[in-house]
Formats: C-alpha cells, sequence, structure tokens
C-alpha cells in the first residue's frame, strides 16, 4: 500500500469509504455496549457483538490505510498516581478493545479517525492532479524499479523494511533512481530522435571548453 500522498483519486476515495465505514462501525459498538461498574469488563449487547465481528474483519486493511497516512494511532498513557504501574504506548485501533481497561474514552477513538479522514480529505485535490498528470505515473514506475532489489531481500528472509531505511538502502534507492530516470530521458529523447542532437550539444560544451 502506498503512502497518501501517492494515490489517485479513485485511491482516496476507496480509503475515505473504508474509514468512514469503520468510524460508523466503531461507534455503534460502543453505543451498544457499557462498563460493568463491579468487574469493569465490557458488556456487549447483540448490536455490539456484531460490530466487534466487523471490526475485527477490516481492522487489519484500516489499520494499513491510517499508517499510510503517516499518523500515528498510539498514545502515550500514564496511569493514575493513586492506582500505580508504569507509562505505556496504547495502540488505540489495534488495543480497541481493550481501552476500558485503561479508562481511555471511546471520544479518543473517534477523534482519531477523524484526524485520518481529515488527512485524506485534505489531499483529495491534489489527488485529482496527480490522478491526471502523466508524470505522477512516470514516478510510480521509478518508485516500482527502486524497490525491486527490497523486494528479493524480503523474499531472502531478511527484514526489507530495515534495510530500505538504512544508510546503505537509502543511497542504493538513491541511485537506482537516478539510473533508471536517466535510462527513462536518453530513451526518450531517442524515441523523439533528439538523441543525436543532445549528444552533439554535449560534446560542444566539453569541446569549447
Amino acid at each position: 500500500m502506498k503512502f497518501y500522498t501517492k494515490i489517485t483519486l479513485w485511491e482516496n476515495q476507496r480509503r475515505l469509504r473504508i474509514l468512514f465505514e469503520f468510524r460508523n462501525i466503531v461507534n455503534t459498538y460502543f453505543d451498544n455496549s457499557r462498563i460493568e461498574w463491579a468487574s469493569g469488563e465490557q458488556i456487549e449487547d447483540v448490536d455490539a457483538q456484531r460490530a466487534r465481528v466487523k471490526i475485527n474483519r477490516t481492522m487489519s486493511e484500516v489499520y494499513s490505510v491510517i499508517l499510510h497516512s503517516r499518523m500515528n494511532p498510539s498514545v502515550r498513557w500514564t496511569p493514575p498516581p493513586i492506582v500505580g504501574g508504569y507509562v505505556q504506548d496504547v495502540d488505540l485501533i489495534l488495543d480497541l478493545f481493550h481501552i476500558h481497561r485503561l479508562q481511555i474514552s471511546p471520544k479518543n477513538v473517534l477523534d482519531f479517525i477523524d484526524r485520518v479522514i481529515g488527512t485524506y480529505e485534505n489531499n483529495y485535490v491534489r489527488a485529482i492532479v496527480r490522478t491526471f498528470n502523466p508524470l505522477f505515473y512516470i514516478g510510480l514506475i521509478l518508485d516500482w524499479i527502486a524497490s525491486l532489489p527490497f523486494v528479493l531481500i524480503n523474499k531472502i528472509g531478511f527484514n526489507s523494511a530495515k534495510v530500505e531505511s538504512s544508510i546503505i538502502g537509502k543511497l542504493l534507492k538513491g541511485f537506482l533512481y537516478v539510473v533508471t530516470a536517466t535510462a527513462s530521458i536518453l530513451t526518450i529523447l531517442h524515441l523523439l530522435n533528439y538523441l543525436e542532437s543532445v549528444k552533439q550539444f554535449i560534446e560542444h560544451i566539453f569541446v569549447s571548453k
């Protein structure tokens, strides 16, 4: 899955639909469940149980959509002094069914989803521009070619994300971008019968020096 700044209009709208549907299901779940005072457990009625099933089935894709908006679903939770405990990071999405134990309000989850929706909505106009911009698709091809070595690394069994984020990985990816872009430009010039003229121009510059 690509980051929100590298998707088409249709993918932007598809992700927004996923987020809106997920928000509605989450809202349904919390509207039809309550915290039992004695045990502190979440009591779910039939509608909440159905919503829970839908949440679990869609959570994986929703979580990916959220991460690719560059929004962090984790919050730093500090236990009340009277209770004690340690400070920890709580994932508002993956830990959705456990936040009541930490006394985190469901509104925090809904607010976070709204912020992710806002990120995609604010990128709507840019998504339109990208969709009808030929250079956008050339960039996607360059991205794909530059990612091939890391796909191979992943197939071998290594952590491709870790390698790609390393200094060597970034240098390799940058090198592949330059090589691929140069090859693409030369091919286009050749197809347009401008390659020879460009070569002569470059030779003229160096000879004149």
